[in-house]
């Protein structure tokens, strides 16, 4: 999305633009939607997305995704380079 001929990430990334603080605590974001996610988790502690084979809750789909397919499946889909240990 361009504002006034530049883009909204070019703005975020390379101008270091961080337009939105958090009205609770110290933190700024340069997308609005990531304060907004930032204050339903973090501070009114909404956690709505449930795990359907153990019932943990979290605030994040891609932290739900992550459990699951580490805790539930065991997939491991990084291994280290130098010792072949893997990690989730």
């Amino acid at each position: 999305m361009e504002i006034n001929g530049v883009c909204r990430g070019a703005r975020i990334v390379h101008d270091g633009r961080k337009d939105y603080a958090c009205d609770h605590c110290e933190l700024v974001f340069g997308e609005k939607s990531k304060l907004t996610k930032h204050q339903r988790t973090v501070h009114d502690g909404r956690k709505d997305y449930v795990c359907d084979k153990c019932e943990k809750k979290f605030g994040e789909q891609s932290d739900l995704m992550r459990h699951q397919k580490l805790v539930h499946e065991g997939r491991k889909d990084f291994a280290c380079d130098k010792c072949e240990k893997k990690f989730g």
